[in-house]
């Protein structure tokens, strides 16, 4: 299995230029050269404003808005025209500017309101900015239809001009055999952190080129959900530490290592012999479920007040049925109990070959200790498997694993996540002219 390192960006302290930024400021070039070539006629402002105001950070989204916002240019245009016509026909307007200036805004009222009434809300802003770069020039603008119409065409050039921008792609070839696997603490610190919308915005820009990235963690699935609903995900994703292989897409699970059920009864008879408190995450149909064990201690209430706020989370009263598919047991520890119950694990021969059992920090939270207990053999590396035999489309076909993975100690998801997908992206694809060195040796 390939384990792919990278290096720690944290020398230079600003994000780095990102290809939205570029391909805005491209596509504003691309309108002053057209508006070169048209001999420095028509509203170059117009095209340039309509081309930032187009420009979308995929591809897929900018054909509909650039059509959205040009029929938005057309309410705007027709609704300026009418307000010129209109102030044109009433004598004296332009020595009643504060009339002139009111009737201006209940127009922008006008435009904006048609484009919600089309469905395009998204174009009422271009809508009434049109509208405006018409009136405002009242009373020397010209209140004719070969004006408006030219208007219109400006920013009919600018929302082209970003589509074309925004749609082009140098052809590459892509690495459609590789799987990588991502942990998602190296996109947000914990469960209690927010992913980016920049780190969002890279990562749906590699689904939507094919790439498969299985994101893993070690918490339940109401994590990723609240954190990638806006994800454009092709692939399931890795559970409570390989527990379980969930389509977030379906809302199904696609493997599932359930612990038996004797087991979790006897493990929950210790945990309340000792005083302690536990929770068990189990699946009923297609929907996760939390039970709390034994008496709660502030660390669980803490963990239960915060965490049942999410829609995601399903936190019921009472226990487990013997329908249920039960995954993991967690308990939340304070250092010296986690000592004691770490000493007392290490005596207990039977904890030791029904279970695997996994202690890691509790984040943001110094001095605590999550304990999660799995069905024996359960690992992020089983899981992986299944997940490649289950993405394999043909007889015969194979996949290469990939796991990405941070080597510096400093690595900061909130600084360096970005620098992280783009070594995925050279990785899955690259320009047609670029060889590998491998397959430049075999073509010698």
């Amino acid at each position: 299995m390939k384990i792919v390192m990278d290096q720690h960006h944290g020398k230079w302290p600003f994000p780095l230029i990102g290809h939205r930024i570029l391909k805005t400021a491209f596509a504003v070039f691309i309108c002053l050269l057209i508006h070169i070539a048209r001999g420095y006629r028509g509203g170059v402002a117009e095209s340039c404003i309509t081309a930032i105001i187009c420009m979308q950070p995929y591809a897929k989204k900018v054909r509909k808005s650039a059509g959205d916002r040009i029929t938005g240019t057309i309410m705007g245009g027709f609704w300026g025209l009418a307000f010129l016509l209109l102030v044109t026909w009433l004598p004296g307007t332009e020595n009643h500017m504060l009339l002139v200036y009111v009737m201006m805004s209940l127009g922008v009222i006008l435009a904006v309101y048609t484009c919600v009434l089309l469905n395009i809300a998204d174009a009422a802003a271009l809508s009434a900015i049109v509208f405006l770069c018409l009136v405002l020039k009242f009373p020397e603008a010209d209140p004719s239809l070969p004006e408006t119409l030219l208007r219109i065409m400006d920013t009919v050039i600018g929302a082209l001009v970003a589509t074309a921008v925004n749609t082009f792609r140098i052809p590459t070839r892509k690495r459609l055999d590789r799987v990588f696997f991502l942990q998602l603490n190296h996109l947000a610190a914990d469960r209690y952190s927010r992913i980016s919308s920049r780190v969002l915005t890279e990562l749906n820009r590699l689904y939507d080129s094919g790439c498969r990235i299985c994101l893993e963690t070690p918490y339940a699935p109401a994590f990723l959900i609240s954190q990638l609903q806006t994800l454009h995900i092709n692939m399931p994703v890795i559970v409570l530490g390989g527990a379980a292989l969930y389509d977030i897409r379906e809302n199904v699970y696609r493997e599932v290592q359930e612990i038996p059920h004797e087991d979790v009864d006897y493990l929950v008879e210790m945990i309340e012999m000792l005083g302690l408190c536990g929770v068990i995450f189990t699946i009923r149909g297609r929907t996760m479920m939390l039970f709390h064990v034994g008496e709660m201690n502030q660390q669980e209430i803490e963990d239960y007040r915060m965490m049942r706020r999410s829609p995601y989370r399903n936190y019921l009263p009472g226990s487990y049925s013997s329908e249920d598919q039960i995954l993991a047991v967690r308990m939340i520890l304070d250092e010296a109990q986690a000592q004691v119950f770490e000493l007392w694990l290490m005596g207990n021969i039977t904890i030791a070959e029904r279970f695997h059992v996994v202690r890691i920090p509790r984040p943001k939270h110094p001095g605590e200790t999550l304990f999660y207990f799995y069905k024996r053999g359960v690992s992020i590396e089983a899981c992986q498997k299944h997940l490649l035999d289950y993405e394999k489309k043909e007889e015969g076909e194979v996949l290469n694993p990939v796991i990405i993975q941070p080597i510096s100690a400093r690595y900061d998801p909130e600084r360096d996540a970005v620098h992280l997908l783009n070594r995925i992206k050279a990785m899955f694809q690259k320009p047609l002219w670029i060889r590998d060195r491998k397959e430049k040796a075999n073509n010698q």
